[in-house]
């Protein structure tokens, strides 16, 4: 599938399944958004792998350093994740970054950082794989125990299916976010996002 059909499955399933409040809703949207584009680091038409995905993905990590307490776990956390994807970068497409292992492995570093990012991520990262499955190719979810490719295998990549999915999809993600936040709430998850930033410009610089 498409990166943006990707990013509208798994940001929306995880809206839905983990309903955050206001306060942590942009922090979580950004690494379900994260979590659904990295399997496709194996390839160089992936979405994460363009300029303005990987400007996001750092300075996600960089905000998510600079709030938490535990600086120490935070930056192991975050050298292991970034090791984990420079290595899936090297793997042939739909190989072993679309496996359950992988899943795992990728988003274990992220509990050193947070467990409030590893499960958007986590969830996202699924959803991919999940929808992925729907696909002609199928997934190999057993990597490295069995290479067999499994799935409902209905769809063509970038067919007429696949573009009603993710634009049934993305209505479902406005609705929600029309009927489950306030314009109020809203704002203020963008607000709550940016204070931290601004108090740490003031304390340091």
């Amino acid at each position: 599938m498409r990166g943006a059909s990707h990013a509208c499955i798994g940001l929306t399933t995880v809206l839905l399944v983990l309903r955050p409040d206001p306060s942590s809703l942009i922090l979580c949207s950004g690494y379900a958004l994260l979590g659904s584009l990295v399997p496709d680091i194996d390839t160089q038409y992936g979405t994460i792998r363009k300029p303005a995905a990987i400007a996001s993905l750092l300075s996600l990590l960089s905000y998510n350093f600079l709030l938490s307490a535990q600086k120490t776990f935070a930056a192991i956390g975050i050298v292991l994740f970034l090791i984990a994807l420079i290595k899936a970068s090297t793997y042939s497409h739909r190989d072993k970054t679309h496996s359950l292992v992988a899943l795992v492995l990728v988003s274990i570093p992220l509990m050193l950082i947070s467990t409030n990012i590893m499960v958007p991520f986590f969830i996202g990262y699924f959803m991919h794989l999940y929808a992925d499955s729907f696909t002609k190719m199928g997934v190999p979810f057993f990597l490295p125990f069995n290479s067999n490719k499994y799935g409902f295998k209905l769809i063509k990549t970038n067919g007429v299916a696949e573009s009603i999915t993710t634009l049934a999809t993305l209505f479902i993600l406005f609705k929600f976010l029309a009927t489950y936040y306030t314009t109020n709430e809203l704002t203020q998850s963008l607000i709550n996002f940016i204070t931290p930033l601004i108090k740490f410009v003031e304390v340091y610089f």
